[in-house]
């Protein structure tokens, strides 16, 4: 009863075995006697298999010899696998029949990866004598591939001349791919006078990838601080715009997060009440100050703030000797006043005499501030935020109240009281 069990019957060896003993009770294998049995047959099997890479090129080539497969040319590269030109005679008669043509289909090129050692470069293109009936369009068929292992102009060469033969060497012929260059090099070379076109599709993916790395990369702020230097020298003025426009929002980013990060740490929780009034300095300090004014008075004021904090309002500097303010009413204020030689304070004082703000904060400049600009984009988010869709009325209504409130917002202004 053995005999009668074949390779597939591996599945359910249980059951098989259990009907067994319903016909006979006496001769019928158990589980473990099926289970055995697939595996020797299964063995013997494998035993027939090819397993050398010799053997497997021969064999290659014998399938393309006798024409008996889809394999129509290798070629061999070395110290690498043959390459394989792989389509049937059907597909090359359709392919020609709607690309060759004055208003043929594009023939798409794209090269697949993570399918192993192995790259597999494929053709593409739209039957023109097929419509699908949910879209009304042409379907996309699939045209030769390549089998090959590495990304050489050579091998592309090599598979677009054979292309190119087996299609009657059209000219004019449109080809289309993305920006790879070793792709772009064997088109231009391989077909006569072809019309090549970029893939949309992997443009935008192209570009949505750099700004997103752009935009990721930890090291980003680092290189725009470094920029500056290259610039300088250009004229005051125009070093400062360009400082402006590029440097100031990192700047103050880059200040608000060390603050942040300084006070979560032991012993510094009462720099919290302080990050609001440290970032208002950092743009007070060049609003405050004309253009042809010093530069160290600038300095002087960034850093008499460290002084402030510590209730010392008075000798910060041979410009800049005292604050600006008046008395303090000490009843109405909140904050507590920083005690000096403490971890907080020195950490502080790093943080605002680093090289950085000694380098950044005299390239400040009072003009081309886009804080306007941002506080009346932060008032539409508010009317119609972004991460929600709305309808062409409803986003209508949200620009009118918008407007309303901006009119009451104009007339009635908010004054914000500065300590």
């Amino acid at each position: 009863m053995l005999a009668k069990i074949t390779k597939e019957t591996h599945q359910m060896p249980i059951k098989i075995s259990h009907q067994m003993r319903l016909n006979d009770t006496m001769a019928a294998p158990n589980a473990k006697q099926i289970r055995d049995k697939v595996y020797r047959e299964s063995q013997k099997e494998d035993t027939h298999k090819i397993h050398n890479i010799a053997v497997e090129v021969l064999a290659a080539i014998s399938m393309c010899q006798n024409g008996e497969s889809n394999i129509r040319e290798l070629f061999v590269t070395p110290k690498k696998p043959p390459s394989i030109i792989i389509y049937s005679d059907e597909r090359l008669e359709d392919l020609k029949s709607n690309c060759t043509s004055s208003n043929g289909s594009v023939l798409g090129i794209d090269r697949t990866f993570n399918l192993g050692p192995c790259f597999v470069t494929t053709t593409i293109y739209k039957n023109r004598k097929v419509v699908k009936r949910e879209t009304l369009q042409n379907p996309i068929f699939l045209g030769s591939t390549l089998l090959h292992w590495d990304g050489e102009t050579e091998s592309y060469h090599n598979f677009f001349c054979h292309l190119n033969n087996k299609l009657g060497f059209p000219s004019g012929l449109k080809v289309g791919s993305d920006e790879e260059k070793a792709v772009l090099r064997a088109i231009r070379h391989a077909f006569g006078d072809p019309v090549q076109l970029l893939c949309t599709k992997h443009l935008k993916d192209n570009v949505r990838r750099y700004l997103k790395d752009k935009e990721d990369t930890p090291t980003s702020p680092k290189k725009e601080t470094r920029s500056v230097g290259s610039h300088l020298s250009m004229p005051k003025p125009q070093r400062r715009s360009l400082f402006t426009q590029t440097k100031w929002k990192t700047c103050d980013k880059g200040l608000k997060k060390k603050l942040l990060a300084l006070s979560k740490e032991k012993e510094c929780e009462d720099l919290r009440d302080w990050i609001k009034s440290l970032i208002n300095q950092l743009y007070w300090v060049p609003s405050s100050t004309q253009e042809d004014e010093d530069d160290e008075l600038k300095w002087e004021k960034w850093t008499s703030i460290t002084n402030h904090i510590q209730n010392i309002h008075d000798g910060h500097g041979e410009q800049f000797q005292q604050c600006e303010h008046g008395d303090l009413d000490p009843t109405t204020r909140r904050k507590r006043w920083l005690r000096p030689g403490t971890k907080v304070m020195e950490k502080l004082e790093l943080i605002v005499n680093s090289r950085q703000m000694k380098r950044d904060i005299p390239m400040c400049s009072p003009s081309f501030q886009t804080s306007s600009l941002e506080a009346h984009h932060s008032i539409i988010n508010q009317f119609a935020p972004k991460m929600y869709k709305f309808s062409y009325f409803g986003m209508q209504s949200r620009y009118v109240n918008f407007l309303h409130f901006y009119k009451h917002l104009l007339i009635f202004p908010f004054f914000k009281k500065i300590s």
